[in-house]
């Protein structure tokens, strides 16, 4: 990325428009979307009529509210059958062996438009208790192992353009809000390797990650497990070494399918 990062307005907002719906909000008024993202009604309904009439948005007359349109089903279809569904397939038994290995979730993650999304987990098939991480659920870079070491990767524009332009949210006294910090603790993961999230987005909770690297040093994604902190901190070495293991293998195999270096 080179230079400051120039973002067209009114694709912006129609982008931040599809991004309020989500498990919790499928079904949004104009006023709703409006106050969500402060933006002005006129504005709002204007750029909701455009999603509309290219099918983005279904308008429901019952009660006047807007919801996701069938435009995206294809387009999910689309992308979960290209080289997302070729590194979840490698790195599936390698989830299964981690989490059945040490009792903990194991997890593939990738990043896209600045969150964390799992995209395949695995979870202890003998363990009572276990912590369930929502699949495709948006996780933030800030405050996640596998967010963190994702902008640990990235170039100074990147992480320039992020600073300036992506609100950093606070989900608990342990969360990293302070950019100064933040960069200081990306610092501290280039330099281990690996990165830890210590009751950042949930007290009680941590997790640990490992990068998926190319041969140029590309992060395609990251391997990861979630557990209570004191279990973390337990296995912590072991399970360390278990993940950069099979994120070598992984990528290994990924490299010998897809050619890419």
């Amino acid at each position: 990325m080179k230079g400051k990062l120039r973002l067209i307005q009114s694709v912006q907002r129609a982008l931040d428009i599809i991004g309020c719906f989500d498990e919790s909000n499928i079904n949004l008024s104009i006023n709703q979307i409006s106050h969500q993202l402060s933006l002005h009604v006129n504005t709002t309904r204007g750029i909701v009529n455009t999603l509309v009439y290219n099918g983005y948005l279904i308008h429901n007359p019952d009660d006047g509210t807007y919801s996701l349109g069938y435009v995206f089903i294809p387009k999910a279809e689309l992308a979960s059958s290209n080289s997302v569904e070729r590194i979840r397939s490698i790195a599936r038994p390698y989830l299964r062996n981690i989490a059945n290995k040490h009792q903990v979730s194991s997890r593939l993650q990738l990043v896209s438009n600045y969150n964390v999304f799992t995209v395949e987990t695995f979870n202890p098939e003998s363990s009572r208790y276990v912590l369930l991480t929502k699949m495709n659920t948006p996780f933030p870079l800030n405050a996640t192992s596998s967010g963190k070491l994702f902008l640990s990767y990235q170039d100074k524009d990147f992480k320039d353009n992020y600073f300036e332009n992506y609100k950093v949210e606070k989900y608990t006294r342990k969360t990293i809000v302070d950019k100064q910090a933040l960069k200081e603790e990306m610092q501290k993961i280039s330099s281990l390797g690996y990165s830890i999230e210590d009751e950042e987005i949930s007290i009680g909770m941590s997790s640990i990650a490992v990068p998926l690297l190319t041969n140029h040093s590309r992060i395609i994604g990251t391997l990861s497990i979630v557990a209570s902190k004191s279990f973390l901190d337990d296995i912590k070495e072991s399970v360390l070494s278990d993940l950069f293991k099979a994120a070598d293998e992984i990528i290994k195999e990924w490299v010998s399918q897809t050619g890419t270096q």
